[in-house]
């Protein structure tokens, strides 16, 4: 870079403008060492935009820094507006779930106590009735005896959509 210093006349490096040599940077781009290019982290026309906005901002006083800041926590507010909301929704469905679990196992043990329930009196259930028709030769007419056996019958209980149940309904075996 000595000889573009002795060919503009500039004494040294720190008398031209960062803008200046920025545009001289560009234009001899492939007089640098293409490692070390590689090392800066940065693509090289990126860096060379940041000293040419660092110049413009430190010559116009440009508050861009500020201006960034003031951004940035404004960004934040929202950030942290937006996540008590998805906190306060999650919180909500957190307890939605919880509910219908509770209501589901309230469900499930009402249906277990009707079901123990019928069951039981399916088998304490006394009797059952059964009839036989009896005739003899010497008898003109039909006689029905009626014989109790010791027989269970189940009952069935409809439940309703409110949960309670209605009468039950016998059927025979």
């Amino acid at each position: 870079m000595g000889d573009i210093l002795q060919k503009e006349g500039w004494d040294c490096p720190e008398s031209v403008e960062l803008n200046i040599w920025v545009r001289v940077f560009r234009c001899n781009e492939d007089k640098f060492d293409a490692e070390k290019l590689l090392e800066l982290g940065k693509p090289f026309s990126e860096l060379l935009d940041l000293i040419a906005r660092l110049r413009h901002t430190a010559v116009h006083r440009v508050r861009h820094v500020i201006d960034d800041l003031r951004n940035k926590d404004l960004l934040e507010s929202i950030l942290k507006e937006k996540a008590q909301e998805i906190n306060a929704q999650r919180r909500e469905l957190d307890n939605l779930e919880c509910k219908a679990a509770e209501d589901m196992l309230r469900e499930d043990k009402e249906y277990q106590t009707l079901a123990s329930t019928n069951l039981e009196q399916a088998i304490g259930a006394p009797t059952t009735i059964q009839q036989s028709a009896s005739t003899s030769e010497h008898d003109t007419s039909s006689e029905v005896e009626v014989e109790v056996e010791s027989v269970r019958r189940p009952s069935f209980v409809h439940v309703g959509e409110s949960g309670s149940s209605s009468k039950p309904t016998d059927m025979a075996c």
